[in-house]
Parts: structure tokens; C-alpha cells; sequence
């Protein structure tokens, strides 16, 4: 990765990359654009709590595994700690991912079910299907409240929920907007992302600098600048907030994405470009400033392709990302999904190749 400049994002574990990359040969930027987890007010977890508590919820969704400690913790100050371990354990708890199930297994406690897709939407959708009107359903929250699971409530379930901790603005201001700068100078050949806030704070500090940089800043990312994203949440605000994410490993770890980013280096000069821009609010694809309507299945499958920006796509991933928990079991499913989407890409600079046994791969076309 030599003569590579990459800028790492995170606060928590963001050495633990800055020390990856440049044992990798590549210059690397270090910009937190977080700082940290910040535990909410015992006060606030507390009274959240006790609605929990008395609720009695037939459900409880665990999203972190900070968060669940947390909560725990804080349970512990206010007296709540034996009356919400026994709720759990006489609960159905759901995780959203590996770390949420972590958190859990940390008050012994199995979920019933763990989202194969790290995403609220994924355990929203799993709910709607499993869970009853009526039900109620506790939510742990990471950093606001997602939408996500506003369908529950529209589905007469009982939704509460609980926001153990909040994700704080860049601490070093001027790092922050150092980067901002770099980025804005083209400055920068990659930027890697961990988690929504620090996306989202670094657009709000490109907007302190003025409407005209945050435009500037979206073209950068889609002409300049490729951006690595750890998995499809912060792949998603990325994509929410007009950023185009050339990168995202099969798995959503740090150092899987380390991995990919230096795969993605590594083709870069034999490969041609395969610019796709993705509207997730009108389902819909720009290519070659040509707009295109997908399906909710056809906008999935070409996100998950275009985020790995000509690595290989596994069946079995494209999967799990275009149905999540309703993912079928025959991959027949995925190949009339890529039809599709080779018909209305037809004509365009970009073309979906089959690599035979394994998966598919988005491609410039010709």
C-alpha cells in the first residue's frame, strides 16, 4: 500500500487501524471524528428501566454489546440489576449481530435469535414476521432512535426502549477539519469508516465550512476519494447522506476491512472504474447520469455489489443481503435478481460477470 494515503475515522479502536494500515506501507491520516461513547445520565437509563420493568416485555433486542453492558451497569446503581437479569432470562432476546449476542452471553444470557445482517432493519423485519400485536417489545438503542423499528408500532406492538449511551462530536476539532480540508484538496485515496457517526460528523463539519464543501465533499468520494465502510449500517448512512462506498468486507470487522481496502489497492491499476451512485430513499441507481428504478431486492443486491467495487460477491452474501432473515435457501433466487438488474444495466459502463462456483462481481463493462 505503499504511496497509498488513507484516513481512519474511529476513536475507540482507531489505532488499532491507524497500526494495520501503515504496517501495510500506506500513509495514514488519523482524524478521529468521534469521541467515544459517552454512558447516558443514571437518571435517564433508570427511569427507561423501570417502564421496562413494569412493561414486561415478551421481547427485548439487544443492538450493542457496549450498550447491553451499559445498561447492565447502570441497573446495578439504581438498585434494578437482579429485577432486569431475571427479565432477560425469562425472555425472548434477540441480537442484532455478533457483538449484541456478546453482551448478552455476558449476563448469561442466549438469544433466541442473532441477525445474520448487522442491522436494525433486519431484526425489525424479523419481528414483524415472528412477534404479535399486542407484544411488547424492548429495545436497547446505540446512539438515537431508529426507525427502523417504528413498524412494530404500526404493527400494535408496544415499543419502548432504552439509550445506554450517545456518540459525542470529534474531540480534536482541528483534526477534524483538517481532514475535511485534505479530503477537499484530493489529498486523500482512501477514508475508512467504522460506524454512522463518524460519517455523519464528518458531513456536519463539512458543512460548517459551508453548503459548497458538502457538495464538494460528495464528488471528491465519487471521483477522488474511495470510501471503506466496516458493514452495511455505516455503509447505509453513507449512502443516506449521498457518499458513494466503493468498499465493505464479507465480514464487518476492523481488521476484515483493513484486508479489503488492501485488496481493493491492489487491483486498482488493472482495473477500470465502475461508478455507481445509489439513491436509497427512492430505491433507485445513477450510472453514467442515468437514473434507474429498482426493486426493494434488485437495490439490495447492487448495493452489496457496488460496495465491494469489483471483488467478488458471494451467492451466499447477496443473500443475506437483499432478505435478510428471509433469505431463501436456493441461490436460484440471486441469479433471477442479477437478470434483472443486467437488464436495466444494459447499455450502461457497468455489467454484472459471473465468477462460476463462487459469486458475481460488478465490472465496467466492455
Amino acid at each position: 500500500m505503499e504511496s497509498t494515503v488513507v484516513a481512519v475515522t474511529g476513536a475507540r479502536r482507531g489505532q488499532e487501524l491507524v497500526d494495520a494500515f501503515a504496517r501495510r506501507g500506506a500513509t495514514v491520516v488519523h482524524a478521529p471524528m468521534l469521541s467515544g461513547d459517552h454512558p447516558a445520565a443514571d437518571e435517564e437509563i433508570a427511569v427507561d428501566t423501570r417502564l421496562i420493568l413494569d412493561l414486561q416485555p415478551q421481547w427485548i433486542v439487544a443492538t450493542t454489546g457496549v450498550g447491553m453492558r451499559l445498561w447492565l451497569e447502570a441497573a446495578g446503581r439504581a438498585g434494578h440489576h437482579a429485577d432486569l437479569t431475571a427479565l432477560l432470562q425469562g425472555t425472548r432476546c434477540l441480537a442484532r449481530g455478533a457483538k449484541a449476542a456478546g453482551g448478552l452471553a455476558g449476563a448469561g444470557i442466549k438469544p433466541v435469535w442473532t441477525a445474520p445482517r448487522e442491522t436494525d432493519a433486519t431484526v425489525a423485519g424479523w419481528l414483524a414476521q415472528h412477534a404479535l400485536a399486542g407484544d411488547g417489545v424492548a429495545v436497547q438503542l446505540h446512539g438515537g432512535h431508529p426507525r427502523a423499528y417504528d413498524v412494530l408500532a404500526d404493527k400494535g406492538m408496544d415499543v419502548v426502549s432504552v439509550l445506554p449511551y450517545r456518540t459525542g462530536p470529534p474531540t480534536d476539532m482541528d483534526r477534524a477539519r483538517d481532514l475535511v480540508e485534505r479530503l477537499l484538496a484530493g489529498e486523500v485515496d482512501v477514508i475508512a469508516f467504522t460506524s454512522p457517526g463518524a460519517v455523519r460528523n464528518l458531513v456536519d463539519v463539512a458543512e460548517s465550512f459551508g453548503e459548497d464543501c458538502t457538495t464538494l465533499l460528495r464528488a471528491i468520494v465519487t471521483t477522488r476519494t474511495a470510501i471503506a465502510a466496516v458493514g452495511p449500517v455505516t455503509a447505509g448512512t453513507c449512502e443516506d447522506l449521498g457518499l458513494l462506498v466503493r468498499m465493505q468486507p464479507t465480514r464487518y470487522r476492523s481488521m476484515d476491512l483493513v484486508r479489503e481496502v488492501e485488496s481493493w489497492v491492489a487491483r486498482q491499476p488493472h482495473e477500470r472504474s465502475t461508478h455507481v451512485t445509489l439513491d436509497p430513499s427512492a430505491s433507485a441507481a445513477r450510472v453514467d447520469d442515468i437514473v434507474i428504478s429498482l426493486g426493494k431486492r434488485e437495490y439490495l443486491v447492487l448495493a452489496t455489489l457496488s460496495r465491494r467495487s469489483g471483488g467478488v460477491c458471494r451467492t451466499e452474501e447477496l443473500l443475506v443481503s437483499g432478505w435478510g432473515h428471509e433469505a431463501p435457501d436456493d441461490a436460484s433466487t440471486v441469479k433471477h435478481q442479477v437478470a434483472r438488474l443486467r437488464r436495466k444495466l444494459d447499455g450502461t459502463s457497468v455489467a454484472i460477470q459471473t465468477v462460476r462456483g463462487v459469486g458475481y462481481r460488478l465490472v465496467a463493462a466492455g
